[in-house]
């Protein structure tokens, strides 16, 4: 069970480099919330852990045999928490009109819960601008 902000980012973390939807759904049960959202620029808004389990049970069909890993630390302000993260992929990365090539940077803005659970996380694709 998650019990501090960087656990929860961990199981998150973790959730998304798992392949088998058991395995997802036990690591996102940890960090999530029945009401916590998850939104980036491919979705609506995606809502608790049957949503976010599914979403990462198809990240694959988008991007073949993907790979999400950290793109760099953590940098956490009060109840937020910004993650960068890298997806590579076999196949070139296509993310609305813009060719990616191989690997695709973004960034998940998070927000936490008094519980240190994940409460919102909405994801940037692409480089953050300077």
């Amino acid at each position: 069970m998650a019990t501090t902000r960087l656990d929860s980012l961990r199981a998150y973390a973790r959730a998304w480099q798992q392949s088998g939807e058991h395995e997802i759904r036990a690591l996102i049960e940890e960090c999530w919330t029945p009401t916590s959202i998850y939104v980036n620029p491919l979705t609506d808004a995606i809502r608790g852990v049957d949503g976010l389990t599914q979403v990462i049970v198809d990240y694959p069909v988008l991007f073949p045999d993907a790979q999400v890993r950290p793109g760099g630390e953590p940098d956490a302000r009060a109840s937020y928490l910004c993650y960068p993260w890298r997806l590579s992929s076999t196949a070139r990365i296509r993310v609305l009109g813009e060719d990616h090539g191989l690997v695709l940077e973004g960034t998940d803005v998070m927000e936490f819960d008094a519980d240190h659970k994940i409460k919102t996380v909405v994801s940037f694709f692409g480089k953050a601008p300077l």
